[in-house]
């Protein structure tokens, strides 16, 4: 069995990945079903075929992170952004795709260094993806887990 997120083998019926220890399946890790990335696995594309997913690089509670491949921009890798809702109320759906279309937006029109642009954003059937730059390198999120300290508000900045 192929890990969604660092694409490492594994034998089949483990529950967790021997190379990176991410959930195999997500959805059970959290002790529930839930619509995830589930079905973007290494290989799928998105618009036509310009993005091909290369791997999943996390999921959070509104959304996941899959890293991607632009072909319309020589194969440059982004990062693409999927508005994930557990929500089966419409009303309360429909909040969570404002806030998402709105995220969309307010990331777009930002400029700074340390932001990654917006470079693309679309709806597929029901999902709704947003398109940025990558950026390669340890997030925030690893640095603090591999120091296991509070870090300087200047170091986390820069």
């Amino acid at each position: 069995m192929e890990c969604p997120y660092c694409n490492a083998e594994n034998r089949d019926g483990v529950r967790f990945c021997n190379n990176c220890g991410k959930p195999l399946d997500p959805a059970a890790a959290r002790g529930g079903t839930t619509v995830t990335s589930r079905s973007l696995t290494p290989g799928s594309r998105l618009q036509g075929g310009r993005y091909v997913i290369k791997k999943i690089l996390g999921e959070g509670g509104m959304g996941a992170a899959l890293l991607a491949t632009d072909l319309r921009l020589d194969g440059k890798s982004v990062v693409i952004k999927e508005l994930i809702s557990d929500n089966t109320d419409p009303a309360k759906l429909q909040e969570d795709v404002r806030n998402f279309k709105r995220e969309v937006a307010t990331l777009a029109h930002l400029d700074h260094p340390l932001i990654p642009n917006v470079t693309d954003h679309f709806q597929e059937g029901p999902r709704y993806f947003m398109v940025q730059e990558y950026v390669e390198g340890e997030n925030l999120e690893e640095r603090m887990d591999r120091v296991n300290q509070p870090m300087k508000e200047r170091e986390a900045l820069g």
